[in-house]
């Protein structure tokens, strides 16, 4: 997944010279956090709320206020370090990024060095639930496998999918903290998920909890089984 496919294009902008208050009015009207602030075209900063709430100092926004805003400009405080990445930049990258300098979005350039788009920590979380196929249909499997055994695992697992006219519509996997095993999460779809399931059983995989609608009588008891086991 690379952050080409789930940034926001054409991105609303502000420009430097532009006072604090019209930023601040931008954002409210596009529902939006943050801007990215150019100059003659290029990227100058980025302006956030977070910047702006200084000279809010913490009160309501009154008359006085506005008028402290509309007497300030962009360029008094907007974030001039700034962090970004490219179009063809991996999305774990990307958000690896945010995480590590705490920030909540990413400017995101092309080739030439212009701005191309912005990448947000929601749009990242986004990516990764539609990675997971999150609320979809289908049969998820959890299981454990050692460290050192996932490349068996996953021609016997595409093996077992051919088997049983299952359509395998994701297959994730991350290393457990106890660094000896790896979490494999499997989205299945087709009639025979429980042939599957039973299948893995028997080949003494370690699973650690299925969702999804499972029928087979034997395997639905396993099933809820693992269930109180992991709660």
């Amino acid at each position: 997944m690379i952050v080409r496919y789930w940034m926001s294009e054409n991105p609303v902008t502000a420009t430097e010279d532009i006072s604090l208050m019209d930023a601040f009015e931008l954002m409210k009207k596009n529902r939006i956090r943050r801007l990215p602030v150019l100059r003659e075209g290029g990227l100058a900063g980025i302006i956030t709320q977070s910047n702006i709430l200084p000279f809010l100092k913490n009160e309501p926004i009154t008359e006085d206020i506005k008028n402290v805003l509309r007497s300030s400009k962009v360029r008094d405080a907007m974030s001039k370090k700034l962090i970004t990445c490219g179009l063809n930049t991996p999305l774990e990258d990307a958000g690896g990024s945010m995480r590590e300098h705490h920030v909540g979005a990413l400017p995101v350039l092309n080739e030439k060095g212009a701005l191309a788009g912005i990448i947000t920590e929601s749009d990242v979380l986004e990516a990764l639930a539609g990675i997971a196929k999150a609320r979809c249909e289908g049969v998820r499997v959890y299981l454990s496998v050692p460290v050192g055994e996932k490349i068996g695992m996953i021609s016997e697992i595409a093996g077992l999918c051919n088997d049983y006219f299952l359509e395998l519509l994701t297959f994730l996997s991350h290393p457990l903290r106890d660094g000896k095993n790896e979490l494999i999460m499997l989205r299945l779809k087709g009639l025979r998920t429980d042939d599957f399931i039973a299948a893995l059983w028997k080949k003494e995989y370690k699973l650690l909890f299925v969702t999804g609608k499972v029928t087979d009588p034997g395997v639905k008891k396993a099933v809820s089984e693992l269930d109180k086991v992991y709660r």
